[in-house]
């Protein structure tokens, strides 16, 4: 993400005070990935780029390859095995992967009050063959925060042959 995009962002969310509401509205309307596409073109072949999202942090721990990255008694185990390669299809080694991943409930260490240390965070280095590899827990969904709504009103509105889906943000609202 560029510097400038960041400021915005920050700029909306505190002026705004919606909680990250920003960033994912933002992610909705797909405006993250357009301005990281224009500043960070992808190769042919390359693997196409993804937003951060904002439960990433900057604080997660080198591991080493096999170590556990989840401290959840509840979450169902499992191995994560991968290989880094390039547009080529030949390995490359000493990519740093940042990994984070949610509970078993669906939530990440930051959705927590009291955190004091990164949990199912890591940052691994592949090895020479460009492999890594982790223990981790099965992923879960995670759900959308409940004090603020964001319900999709999907409307069809055609136009030479182009299907538009329109989104509305707003505070949620109770049953009757």
């Amino acid at each position: 993400m560029s510097d400038r995009y960041v400021d915005v962002v920050i700029f909306f969310s505190e002026a705004l005070n919606l909680l990250q509401e920003f960033i994912l509205l933002s992610d909705i309307l797909g405006l993250s990935l357009l301005v990281d596409s224009i500043n960070h073109p992808k190769p042919a072949n390359g693997t196409e780029g993804t937003v951060l999202g904002p439960f990433h942090t900057h604080d997660a721990e080198q591991h080493s390859h096999g170590d556990s990255i989840s401290h959840d008694p509840q979450g169902e185990g499992c191995l994560v095995v991968c290989t880094v390669k390039d547009t080529s299809g030949h390995p490359v080694s000493g990519v740093k992967i940042d990994i984070w991943e949610t509970d078993s409930t669906g939530h990440y260490d930051v959705q927590y009050p009291g955190r004091d240390q990164p949990d199912g965070r890591a940052v691994i280095t592949s090895d020479e063959n460009g492999d890594f590899w982790f223990k981790a827990i099965v992923p879960v969904p995670y759900p959308i925060p409940h004090d603020v709504c964001t319900c999709p009103l999907a409307r069809d509105h055609r136009q030479e042959n182009q299907l538009l889906l329109t989104r509305q943000l707003g505070p949620r609202r109770q049953a009757s």
